[in-house]
């Protein structure tokens, strides 16, 4: 029977060429684009799994209490050890420190500037799972001076040479390397180029971390013998806390505390709540990509039910002849399923190869590194089983009831399939469409709203046509170039430099004592290290007081500038200058530089838009640091950047020079949002143009539903314009509806969205009235086309069925 079954199906699918085809591709773009959605979750969700002892790794975390509260991602260096010591179910530790700046790597060949070089302990590979190619992970990273490396960087280093016991030289300081592992995936917390041991750090390093509980730079990790219960274990790092860093606090002076928590591994992914933490997941996107998934699912089944329900429609005779001979109202309900599931099927295959395809270029827009090898994953598996069983059944099973339940006698004598349950459940099936179309459209335009917001909005100083230089890292060659910085003036097209890195998104934050109410008051406060050329370089405005100045040497340790914010917040507006500022803090109120507010500069945003303003103080140096930021002339920066990259060259012909305007650096503290922004405007679109097939079909079932009407209406002297008005009218009802129902439900969701920026724009009526606009827009060209049609078709075919 099934065989029959499936034979019928087959036959129906050449007889009807063109609704298969409609069908097929609207269901396989939405299980393709559906298929690709979950990949991304899947692999987001999947965040630090390839560990084999994830669950029982925890991450400590610190909020540091100096009058408020600053809850940081980072501990110090003596707290891993402490409480492996202290408590038998702390297993083992492992302390990452640095990782997040540029570092020079040198072999015998090749020179590069590489993120993601972190020092860490030898216990790494007894907690974290990370494969070796080559070496031992009992004692790779046992020793001074040695370096563990990934494949991809041994191969740029060393290319077909073997990597294990070469020489590796990292800011002037040689390493050897001891094992080269597997590269680790996109979906792990710590992206690692390479782990260094960390007693390559000199003694004093070690002995300044080790000794003070709050130099907090070290992200630590905990093995615990069996999975803890956070809270639970709090008690013990409250303990750890009283027994060590209070003690350490009194005898320095500092009226300050730390309060510990635990994170599972599992959970730190996504977990936000902590500053000068890794780059993070966010919640809302996951949210947000599934409803899209969801939502391309069910356009797609929807416009392949209404496909189905106008094609069933031309086949109702054929039911009512099948009905007369005998078929049974389940071996119809079989028949249709048979060849939904069929469709379904054929989709499905499709969709999975268009995923294949788009694979590369969906990584591209959404900065992941899927592959195609997840597809075969238990999860996705399942999923694709669910979705053609779902769609198939649900898609086949609505129309085959209904069309099994019709009276013979009706359909023979030209009856249609249109009663009143049929004409509810139809115009539902347009108001899903509507309210869709319409939360997309104006979402799509919400978001290009906020991403053009932050592009354009004042931050306080002048970000056209600046130019970052990044100098490298080993000192010497810095030296070196010291005559290139100096002639930077010279230059024809540029009109001012500082050896400052501009604030795109990054600045330190250390402990100071300022003065309010009399006395010194200790708190962690934002600061900038710049020279004298920062101000004007920048374009900031001097309110009050002085610039730094060569002249003056004692500016270093004597003289700070803050910016209007921190007068307001430390309640200095009246008298900004001559206020105490104490950094490098010592014992009994001493510190190791101490002076006094010299000027006053205008608030400009040197954090990314997602924080408030905050306060700034900046700290003078003179000699600059690694980045050198270059004021351009207006007009062509071409002829100027290729000047002072051959003189560069002149000077250090092995180091690359490597620049970068300052518009796209501030773009990359908003990399997720412009990610989220193009994933959502092309999966919207994909979604707008199957909603599309889904309008043409249902037009097609409102025509071959009342063809004969349309018919007498012509005879009797309708013009195309009133043939649209027949058609079109059913629909304004359901887009008022439809507009009523998203317009609220797209404010909510993308006002949760704004929360995630500390400057946002407001969403307004206008987003929610053009995509109302657009949809009916859409809508009209579907009826002005199907009216087109009818006003050139002859209404005899119709009419001379009656």
């Amino acid at each position: 029977m099934f065989i029959q079954n499936f034979k019928i199906a087959i036959r129906g699918l050449f007889q009807n060429k063109i609704y298969a085809i409609i069908s097929i591709l609207g269901l396989s773009v939405g299980i393709s684009g559906g298929t690709l959605i979950a990949l991304y979750m899947q692999d987001e969700l999947s965040f630090d799994e390839h560990h084999e002892q994830m669950e029982r790794i925890y991450r400590v975390s610190t909020v540091l209490n100096f009058n408020g509260e600053m809850d940081v991602a980072v501990t110090n260096m003596a707290l891993g050890p402490t409480l492996k010591q202290d408590y038998p179910e702390v297993q083992n530790f492992v302390r990452f420190y640095g990782g997040r700046q540029e570092v020079e790597l040198k072999s015998k060949e090749h020179i590069v500037q590489q993120s993601g070089v972190f020092f860490t302990d030898s216990t790494l590979f007894d907690v974290f799972t990370y494969p070796l190619l080559s070496g031992d992970p009992k004692t790779a990273l046992n020793d001074p001076n040695s370096i563990v490396i990934c494949k991809t960087l041994a191969q740029t280093l060393y290319g077909d040479e073997p990597a294990l016991n070469q020489e590796l030289i990292i800011n002037n300081t040689k390493l050897t390397v001891k094992a080269v592992m597997e590269d680790i995936p996109s979906n792990a917390e710590i992206q690692a180029s390479a782990f260094a041991s960390l007693s390559t750090m000199p003694q004093g390093f070690h002995d300044a971390f080790n000794q003070d509980w709050f130099r907090i730079s070290f992200y630590t990790y905990l093995l615990f013998d069996e999975p803890v219960n956070p809270s639970e274990f709090k008690q013990k790092l409250d303990e750890t806390e009283e027994k060590y860093v209070q003690p350490w606090a009194e005898a320095n002076g500092v009226v300050a505390g730390h309060d510990y928590s635990i994170t599972p591994l599992a959970d730190v992914h996504f977990d936000n709540s902590h500053e000068y933490d890794l780059p993070k997941g966010n919640w809302s996107y996951i949210y947000v990509f599934s409803a899209l998934a969801l939502f391309l699912l069910l356009i797609a089944s929807i416009n392949y039910i209404n496909l189905s329900m106008a094609q069933h429609n031309r086949r109702s005779r054929e039911v009512g002849v099948r009905k007369t001979l005998g078929s049974s109202k389940s071996a119809l309900i079989k028949q249709f399923l048979v060849e939904s599931l069929l469709i379904t099927g054929i989709a499905m295959i499709i969709g999975l190869a268009l995923t294949e395809l788009f694979i590369e270029p969906f990584n591209t827009l959404s900065g992941k590194s899927v592959s195609s090898t997840m597809l075969f994953s238990k999860e996705i598996i399942i999923t694709e089983i669910s979705i053609l069983l779902f769609v198939g059944i649900i898609a086949g099973a609505y129309p085959a009831l209904v069309l099994s339940s019709l009276n013979p006698v009706h359909v023979l004598k030209g009856g249609l399939l249109d009663g009143s349950g049929v004409g509810y459940f139809r115009k539902s099936l347009i108001l899903v469409q509507f309210v869709f179309s319409i939360f997309m459209i104006s979402g799509t335009l919400l978001i290009g709203r906020q991403m053009e917001f932050m592009k354009s909005m004042n931050l306080g100083f002048d970000r056209e046509h600046l130019l970052t230089v990044d100098l490298p890292a080993d000192t010497a060659v810095q030296r070196m170039l010291n005559p290139w910085v100096g002639e930077l003036s010279q230059f024809s097209g540029i009109e001012g430099y500082s050896r400052t890195s501009p604030p795109t998104g990054q600045s330190g934050e250390i402990m100071f004592r300022i003065e309010q109410d009399g006395k010194m008051v200790e708190k962690g406060i934002k600061c900038l290290f710049v020279d004298d050329q920062f101000i004007q370089t920048m374009g900031l405005e001097l309110i009050k007081g002085r610039n730094f100045s060569k002249s003056t040497p004692t500016d270093i340790n004597t003289s700070f500038i803050i910016n209007q914010r921190a007068a307001e917040v430390f309640g200095w507006q009246d008298a900004p200058l001559n206020k105490r500022v104490q950094w490098g803090l010592l014992a009994d109120g001493q510190a190791q530089n101490d002076g006094k507010t010299i000027g006053i500069v205008n608030d400009f945003h040197f954090m990314s838009l997602h924080n408030p303003l905050e306060p700034l103080i900046l700290c003078y140096n003179p000699n600059g640091g690694q980045d050198v930021t270059i004021r351009l002339s207006e007009g062509d920066y071409t002829q100027v950047i290729e000047s002072l990259e051959e003189r560069w060259s002149e000077i250090v012909p092995n180091y690359t020079f490597e620049y970068s305007f300052f518009d796209q650096d501030i773009s990359s503290n908003y990399v997720q949002e412009t990610r989220m922004f193009k994933v959502f405007t092309y999966f919207s679109a994909i979604s707008i143009i199957i909603a599309c097939l889904g309008l043409f079909a249902l037009l097609s079932y409102t025509i071959e539903t009342r063809k004969k009407e349309i018919g007498v209406r012509k005879v009797l002297g309708a013009t195309t314009l009133q043939l649209s008005w027949v058609m079109v009218k059913d629909f304004a009802l359901l887009l008022i509806l439809a507009f009523a129902i998203a317009s609220p439900l797209s404010f909510l969701l993308y006002n949760r969205w704004l929360d995630n920026f500390a400057y946002a724009v407001s969403p307004q009526v206008g987003s929610f009235a053009l995509a109302l606009f657009i949809t009916t827009l859409l809508c009209l060209i579907a009826v002005l086309y199907h009216s087109y049609k009818l006003h050139r078709a002859d209404p005899v075919n119709a009419l001379r069925e009656e």
